[in-house]
């Protein structure tokens, strides 16, 4: 919730386009889904503090 609120609430992005790209990008960390969103540049040795349950 609190991303939809940093990308809509801010008016980065309507609630429809918000949804479209959170299906799109599908199962990712939320870091990374943020960063794809608000359309951040990582650096190319970022590593995701989180990880999925299964690794």
């Amino acid at each position: 919730m609190a991303l939809r609120q940093e990308v809509v609430g801010q008016g980065l992005m309507d609630e429809k386009e918000f949804h479209d790209r959170v299906m799109k990008e599908n199962n990712m960390p939320v870091e990374l889904l943020r960063a794809v969103l608000k359309n951040e540049e990582l650096p190319a040795d970022f590593k995701s503090s989180w990880r999925f349950p299964y690794q």
